[in-house]
């Protein structure tokens, strides 16, 4: 049994590009509680490419950033 509780075993992406984390440090939603956090990669739009975080049940996310760990970031502190 898959002990980390970050991410849904069959987490299904709900946009394109969304790659379920299963990074631990990821705080539950703070709309819906869901414990299924994603973090999505955005396609870019000329050379920048721009990460977030996505909860995998309501579809709340983060403020876009330029890494996928400022994306994390970004989630945790909307998410205290």
């Amino acid at each position: 049994m898959n002990k980390d509780h970050s991410v849904k075993p069959d987490c299904k992406p709900k946009a394109d590009g969304c790659k379920p984390s299963i990074l631990s440090e990821l705080l539950g939603c703070p709309f819906c509680g869901n414990k299924y956090i994603g973090i999505e990669k955005i396609p870019p739009e000329g050379k920048t490419i721009w990460w977030r975080a996505m909860c995998q049940n309501c579809g709340a996310r983060s403020q876009m950033a330029g890494t996928r760990e400022t994306s994390i970031k970004n989630w945790n502190e909307r998410a205290i």
